[in-house]
């Protein structure tokens, strides 16, 4: 227990210790000092926080979902629920080349007489997490094909507004306008329907979320206000409109390349 304190009054706690809900944050660090109350006796102890666990997730029971863990050491233990506390589980470590899965399946296979149940933790984890995971990479798979088709269908558009303007930006350059100007001008005008796409999808997916999170009854019980992560929205909204405006450069390009006594000659 060298990481968790040896006194009697050290414990370790989870860093979502008495969170309701909402993004991860620092509620607490080393140092802090909180009391536990036991409900029957109604005995106040005073605990010193001596670290944080980096990720308690093997700590945690579908059986229990509001029970967060406290590490402390066996005198701690024994002082604060009485002497009436047994052993009922052990974390085990594998060295070497030895497999978590197979260590488990040896373990349980020996002590099979003493209803040892082994289970290694990171398998079980993932596993826990693997109907997530597959979910949300299947609502980014959907969100980078839309995307994708927005933006060539942004190119589509700009192919057709410049073979329509073939006439006009011939006379343009008649008088005197630059290559440059007619390119610039193009992407000007793309750019700018990237950016008001961003913005409406940006709102309207911050409205929605907003709606879904003050009106479900999933997120009820959350005691956190509305998590807007602007950096990211940010950082995507950028990306969308430079592959816009390069997805849109080759038609400007066509575009400033037009000559002006080919494009006003009457056919």
């Amino acid at each position: 227990m060298t990481d968790c304190g040896r006194g009697p009054d050290d414990v370790v706690l989870d860093a979502f210790f008495a969170a309701t809900g909402g993004p991860p944050g620092t509620f607490y660090s080393p140092g802090d000092k909180f009391t536990i109350i036991d409900p029957q006796t109604g005995k106040r102890t005073t605990k010193t926080i001596v670290g944080i666990l980096r990720n308690a997730t093997m700590f945690y029971s579908p059986m229990y979902p509001l029970s967060f863990p406290v590490v402390m050491s066996p005198t701690a233990v024994t002082g604060l629920v009485g002497g009436g506390v047994s052993v009922t589980s052990a974390l085990v470590r594998s060295t070497g080349n030895v497999s978590p899965t197979e260590l488990a399946a040896r373990l349980q296979g020996t002590y099979l007489s003493s209803t040892l149940v082994a289970t290694p933790l990171a398998q079980k984890i993932r596993r826990m997490f693997d109907a997530n995971l597959a979910f949300f990479r299947l609502m980014d798979g959907f969100l980078a094909l839309g995307l994708l088709i927005g933006i060539c269908g942004l190119g589509v558009v700009m192919v057709r507004a410049v073979r329509e303007r073939r006439r006009t930006i011939g006379v343009l350059r008649a008088l005197g306008f630059r290559a440059r100007t007619v390119e610039r001008s193009f992407l000007i005008e793309s750019g700018f329907v990237a950016f008001e796409g961003v913005v409406i999808g940006g709102v309207l997916g911050i409205l929605t979320t907003w709606l879904m999170y003050a009106k479900s009854a999933m997120f009820a019980g959350l005691q956190t206000g509305f998590p807007v992560m602007w950096g990211t929205a940010s950082v995507l909204g950028l990306i969308t409109i430079a592959m816009s405006l390069l997805a849109t450069w080759a038609p400007a390009r066509r575009a400033s390349r037009i000559l002006p006594a080919l494009a006003t000659r009457m056919e």
